[in-house]
């Protein structure tokens, strides 16, 4: 270590208020420009999980659920509706997010880069955590409902402690970041597990130090027991299908229930192993990575990569993995709606790349030429606040009403007590939260055609609706007992099921 320890910890402070501050920028950024209300896809379907204590959809999220849900009791004291201040949740995790990247450049220039003078490296900290908290993605799912921006919290904090721990000399302050490496992993796994576990290789060689042997077991066992508070959240799953809440998605309230619901057994249809479909999913990706930091920062971070296999191997290999894991994965899952949430692990270790490559080259610029390298930097931080100014401008929600529009619409043409079907996720979910949220038109039955063909939710309606039930008895107990052969993987017939189907909703 270059500096006397006394100048390091006054400049580590320093580089802590940095980060604080730009945590503060982005959450406060984020909160202004979040949207109103309820969003289309699944801000509906998690609002009402939250607010109501109830499921959501494969894997479950418990930890968001729970979180969420402590959030809206903390929040009570807002005039803003239920909808905006969960909204202001995502918000707060960006910013929350950003922090934890900036203070992980901090602790990767002591490891890899420790002669770059403070003033370069006081902007570099800002600049890693600005260029993760307003990336386009993830500040798009800042601004609503959704479970993306609270896993990156987890990730980047996972990131910060797993950095931390590598390159401590102090054996204690080693352990106690491993261990909060761990928890930070373990919160990751009890949001968005798929994109956690392919994370966990790359934070291993992150957390790599010269230690003796014992030493590392010792770690190893620390980080395992950081992964337990996150995962026991899952217990939460079974408790709460137990209760039969408004939203009971899967009911995983018996082992093979809750097994099919948090290793999101439906949606594994979705993982493709044609070779075709993976290059087309590659070349996605590559856009997205190349609309997320310009081809001028995807340079750099291939130059911050060079450099941490030459000063830090294991912090260059570390973020190169966590790249290659989650890339490996997200070119083998097609979903609609949020393929690029996918992608947000690869951009919160790339932002670090990015800063490092920007430290590399701007040390190979002779002292004396001070004039040429504060200039670099001038023109660095020019480029990426004219990028990032372009993100925030390009992704504001403060003005989308318009799922709230399409609810208002629906709820004022509905006729009293009328039975609506719809296979418009879009529309459903929005009124989902407007009716069992916000207690709007409790007089109507809204029925999602596609989700008519899982039995959880045929349940929730016979459970909800006791009359409506009585009346299509015979013919819902019958289509119900068939769909259990299919949920249960026994024989069933095809043609049988769909006549059943149709007759139960003609009924």
């Amino acid at each position: 270590m270059t500096e006397p320890r006394a100048a390091w910890r006054e400049s580590a402070a320093v580089e802590a208020g940095v980060a604080l501050l730009v945590a503060l920028v982005v959450g406060t950024v984020a909160g202004i420009l979040r949207a109103p209300g309820v969003l289309y896809a699944d801000s509906g379907e998690l609002l009402t999980a939250v607010a109501r204590k109830g499921m959501a959809h494969p894997p479950g999220f418990p930890l968001y659920l729970l979180l969420g849900g402590w959030w809206l009791d903390l929040t009570k004291f807002l005039s803003a509706t239920t909808a905006s201040r969960l909204n202001l949740f995502s918000s707060v995790c960006d910013g929350a997010t950003a922090g934890c990247i900036a203070a992980s450049a901090s602790c990767a220039f002591r490891r890899v880069n420790p002669g770059l003078s403070p003033g370069v490296r006081l902007a570099l900290v800002a600049l890693a955590g600005f260029l993760a908290g307003f990336g386009p993605t993830l500040f798009d799912f800042s601004l609503g409902i959704e479970v993306y921006a609270p896993h990156a919290f987890f990730i980047a904090a996972a990131l910060l402690f797993a950095v931390r721990a590598g390159g401590a000399d102090d054996p204690r302050t080693r352990r106690w970041c491993t261990l909060l490496a761990g928890l930070g992993a373990g919160g990751g796994l009890a949001i968005h597990h798929a994109t956690m576990v392919v994370v966990l290789p790359g934070l291993a060689l992150l957390l790599w130090g010269e230690e003796a042997r014992a030493d590392r077991w010792k770690r190893v066992g620390l980080f395992v027991l950081g992964l337990a508070p996150g995962l026991g959240t899952y217990a939460l799953l079974p408790l709460r299908a137990r209760h039969q809440p408004v939203l009971n998605w899967g009911d995983p309230s018996n082992a093979f229930r809750f097994w099919n619901h948090i290793t999101a057994h439906d949606y594994q249809v979705n993982i493709e192993n044609s070779l075709s479909t993976i290059v087309d999913h590659a070349g996605r990706f590559l856009d997205s990575y190349r609309a997320e930091f310009s081809l001028a920062g995807l340079a750099l971070a291939a130059a911050g990569a060079v450099l941490l296999f030459r000063k830090g191997r294991w912090v260059g290999a570390g973020l190169l993995l966590v790249i290659l894991g989650d890339i490996a994965f997200a070119v083998r899952y097609e979903i609609a709606e949020d393929q690029a949430a996918y992608y947000i692990p690869t951009f919160l270790a790339t932002a670090l790349l990015v800063v490092l490559g920007l430290a590399a080259l701007l040390s190979r610029i002779p002292p004396r030429r001070l004039a040429l390298r504060n200039a670099a930097v001038a023109a660095s931080l020019v480029a990426a606040t004219a990028l990032i100014a372009h993100n925030v401008n390009s992704r504001s929600r403060s003005g989308d009403r318009r799922a709230m529009e399409s609810v208002e619409n629906f709820l004022a043409s509905a006729p009293q007590g009328s039975v609506v079907f719809t296979p418009e996720w879009n529309l459903y979910a929005p009124v989902l939260a407007a009716r069992d949220v916000d207690g709007k038109r409790p007089d109507l039955l809204v029925i999602d055609i596609l989700l008519l063909r899982r039995g959880w939710y045929l349940d929730a309606f016979a459970s909800r609706h006791p009359e409506r039930y009585q009346e299509v008895k015979e013919a819902f107990d019958s289509y119900r007992a068939a769909l259990a052969g299919w949920e249960e993987r026994r024989p069933y017939d095809g043609d049988q099921l769909t006549r059943l189907l149709n007759g139960f909703t003609e009924s």
